[in-house]
């Protein structure tokens, strides 16, 4: 699904994350790794910076894919923008040192701006969360869905990733006994309720045809339906599972025509240590069967 996958990298800790991840998503699919270093006006002279991203390189050297080294000066959401669209990426990745929601610092600040505006799948990389520098390919993938077509659109990326990086795939639905839709307004079911009951048996077979798709495929999959809003269950669950990577689509605004974050992806992204990756809504629409045979045809090169 991948054949470039763009790496902005700060600092030297930082980068040593972010290239463990980066490498380990990229060489499943034997795609192209950009390693970006991003300078302004008061950085040293280029000549350090490339030096900086050769020694990054090299200890990628010896892994089953190409890494090219690239400098820019400006500003570093914009350069990263521009990268990506230049070298027609499939995939970006970035880190974050946000805790629970902090969006204050510099780097939470280019995250935010990239992940708002981009028009590729990124990854976000929580460097100060529970998965440490020597993870490689995460033990779970996490998919989020509600009945919406966004949040549907990215099961079979889901799925293959999952097939291919031997994780444990486990989709969710948040179910909420306090919402009451427009066909149900009277006393909030308690949990323990035959209403409580009934909305989380639709869930899991709601999940339930999602999962057999998976197992279909050779992939170990399971549904789970926790109770209470999207996001904290979500985050919670994610937590609890460990060396997650969280699959989730941003949302169209219908009749205008644009892909944003949405609030609860936007939640998840900033309420979890885990790491996340963004889809926007329709790309894998757009992207997704022509990318597959590409790998394919290189995998079998």
């Amino acid at each position: 699904m991948f054949r470039r996958v763009l790496l902005p990298l700060g600092g030297a800790t930082d980068a040593q994350h972010v290239v463990r991840w980066g490498a380990s998503l990229a060489e499943p699919f034997l795609a192209e790794l950009i390693l970006l270093r991003v300078l302004d006006s008061t950085s040293p002279d280029d000549a350090a910076a490339e030096s900086f991203l050769s020694g990054i390189a090299s200890t990628i050297s010896d892994r089953r894919f190409n890494v090219r080294t690239i400098v820019s000066r400006g500003s570093i959401s914009e350069e990263i923008l521009r990268v990506a669209k230049e070298e027609n990426v499939d995939l970006i990745v970035l880190a974050t040192k946000s805790r629970l929601g902090v969006k204050t610092s510099m780097l939470n600040s280019v995250t935010n701006s990239v992940l708002h505006t981009a028009k590729n799948p990124i990854v976000v990389l929580h460097v100060d969360g529970q998965i440490k520098p020597e993870t490689h390919l995460p033990k779970t993938v996490l998919v989020p869905l509600y009945g919406a077509k966004n949040s549907e659109s990215v099961v079979d990326f889901a799925v293959d990733f999952a097939e291919k990086s031997g994780a444990l795939l486990v989709f969710v639905k948040a179910t909420n006994p306090a919402f009451r839709g427009i066909s149900t307004w009277g006393p909030i079911p308690s949990k323990g309720s035959r209403s409580s009951l009934h909305i989380r048996d639709f869930a899991k077979e709601y999940l339930d045809r999602y999962v057999e798709k998976a197992k279909s495929k050779g992939v170990s999959a399971i549904a789970q339906t926790p109770t209470g809003s999207t996001s904290a269950c979500i985050a919670a669950l994610a937590n609890e599972l460990s060396e997650t990577l969280i699959v989730i689509s941003s949302r169209d605004l219908g009749g205008l025509k644009r892909t944003v974050i949405g609030n609860t992806t936007d939640k998840v992204v900033w309420g979890t240590s885990q790491s996340v990756l963004v889809i926007p809504y329709g790309y894998m629409d757009n992207k997704y069967d022509v990318l597959s045979q590409q790998v394919n045809a290189v995998q079998q090169q």
